[in-house]
């Protein structure tokens, strides 16, 4: 016995610590926010719309034996304002079996801050990027798309996707073997570094005008195809 715990100490130990600490970490991704394309007057032709979630270590802010019924009643009355969630439904939430639990969605950046400001490493905010394409499906192969990832597949979301992509941040989280964040345990941030903005030579205008007069074209004439080059004589 006395070899077998010696073995675990001394041949393990390393091992078995580095495992225990990385047991210990939450390790949260930050999404950056995919650069916007626009038009030459800078009117948006591709932009990414944030939706926000927030969850919360339900340990920490509600059901922990150690906290004061005066601090639970503020937890609930104070996440409740912030997020608009019923302070009814909200205890609901907070005093369910997960520890991380999802609290709200659809969250502003405004109500973010609050929160984030209010109640530190007590929560986790996630975001949910959706990449929109305000006039449909205007210069839709010159702008090209996104797949499900963000990633670009064609056109200008192709040509520049490293660009517009940007590089992702991270939260790390020290917790215990409840999930409960730990104050003494430390937060480390990295960065998130959002994507470069694209500016193209397109004109939504004269791009509109274009693109009505081959379909007005291709309707009267039953072409296959037309090609268009607009040009300014006086530039």
């Amino acid at each position: 016995l006395v070899f077998r715990v010696g073995y675990w100490q001394v041949i393990k130990g390393d091992e078995i610590s580095k495992k225990a600490s990385s047991m210990q970490k939450i390790d949260s991704a930050i999404s950056p926010t995919r650069g916007t394309i626009y038009d030459r007057n800078k009117k948006p032709l591709a932009e990414t719309v944030m939706s926000y979630k927030l969850y919360g270590y339900t340990n920490n802010l509600y059901k922990s034996v150690e906290l004061k019924e005066a601090d639970k009643k503020r937890n609930l009355k104070d996440l409740s304002k912030l997020t608009g969630v019923t302070e009814k439904k909200m205890k609901k939430l907070l005093t369910g079996r997960e520890n991380l639990t999802l609290l709200a969605e659809n969250l502003s950046q405004s109500q973010v801050d609050k929160l984030e400001k209010r109640f530190t490493t007590q929560i986790v905010v996630k975001t949910e990027p959706r990449r929109v394409y305000p006039n449909k499906e205007f210069a839709s192969q010159t702008i090209g798309n996104v797949d499900a990832n963000f990633v670009g597949r064609a056109g200008i979301e192709y040509q520049y996707n490293q660009e517009l992509s940007g590089l992702k941040g991270r939260t790390i989280r020290t917790a215990d073997s409840q999930g409960n964040v730990l104050a003494a345990g430390g937060t480390k941030n990295y960065k998130v570094k959002d994507g470069y903005n694209v500016v193209t030579t397109i004109d939504e205008v004269i791009q509109n005008y274009v693109e009505e007069a081959i379909a007005r074209g291709m309707e009267r004439t039953g072409a296959e195809s037309i090609t268009c080059i607009v040009m300014d004589p006086r530039n």
